[in-house]
């Protein structure tokens, strides 16, 4: 069975988590919606939760839906991290975080705490879900962590059909920010282009497994950091959806450190996935 687990603050942002989930459900059999609203101090009290919660479900999710309301106090995160492992969810969605004041804003929503430890795939919805997941723009590192990302997204039955581009920003120096060495720019030129092409070449040998069932499967190599190759691709294409990896940090790092995924939650125009890929490892002494 697969498991759709929506965290709802009762507010109109988690009202598109919960359309998106009843979408992705919608005709499968095997698919079920916990929708979870954890009762902090505050929120309201519990049976009053228990009856907007109750109330949100009947509104946005269609006759047909296997779903399961559910009402529990804590830690927001922690609540959702337990709640997932203990219904084997295969996505969590959240929706858009709401603002936070500046010292609330020092520890992260609770989006960003939830990607960074979470062992499941988090999406983040900011749209209604008047429109599939068609169009996805899968920005992915050239290491073995890409395949993971691409395999997570076919499991959820988001690859077959879908029109996909693949984004990879490399830190490999542009031809303009390289010293020339007496070579011309025609030369430079050349050799980026050699250097890309190969770069393509082995994220297509990586990723086939996983994308062979995609309808269109492009591939879009950029210079420079990947929130700029994000905002560049965002303004020249419209795309349904955003994947990237996440990795995976402990309490301590998710507290005092930022994450491109955080800055993703915070900054991308289109709904986002992030899918955990596990800590970096130190190389080898």
């Amino acid at each position: 069975m697969r498991n759709y687990l929506v965290a709802s603050d009762l507010s109109g942002r988690s009202d598109h988590a919960l359309a998106r989930a009843a979408a992705l459900a919608r005709g499968d059999d095997d698919a079920r919606i916990t929708l979870l609203h954890v009762i902090d101090e505050a929120g309201p009290a519990s049976a009053e939760a228990e009856d907007r919660l109750r109330a949100q479900a009947a509104r946005v999710v269609p006759a047909g839906v296997a779903l399961r309301c559910v009402t529990l106090p804590g830690d927001p995160d922690e609540t959702i991290l337990r709640l997932a492992r203990e219904t084997g969810a295969a996505l969590i969605l959240m929706g858009v975080p709401r603002p936070r004041r500046f010292l609330q804003g020092l520890a992260g929503t609770t989006a960003e705490r939830v990607l960074t430890a979470a062992a499941w795939p988090v999406a983040v919805v900011r749209h209604p879900a008047d429109r599939p997941w068609h169009r996805i723009l899968l920005a992915l590192a050239e290491d073995r962590s890409a395949l993971p990302v691409a395999r997570a997204l076919d499991r959820l039955g988001l690859v077959r059909g879908a029109d996909m581009t693949v984004l990879h920003a490399t830190h490999l120096p542009s031809p303009p920010t390289l010293r020339t060495g007496g070579l011309s720019s025609v030369s430079l030129q050349r050799l980026d282009n050699e250097a890309m092409a190969h770069l393509e070449l082995r994220l297509r040998r990586r990723l086939r497994p996983a994308l062979k069932a995609a309808g269109h499967l492009h591939y879009a190599l950029r210079h420079g950091a990947v929130p700029t190759a994000l905002a560049r691709m965002q303004r020249e294409d419209r795309f349904d959806l955003l994947v990237t990896g996440a990795r995976v940090q402990g309490a301590l790092r998710r507290l005092i450190l930022g994450s491109t995924s955080a800055e993703m939650i915070r900054n991308a125009e289109i709904d986002l996935i992030c899918v955990p890929v596990g800590p970096l490892r130190k190389p080898a002494l």
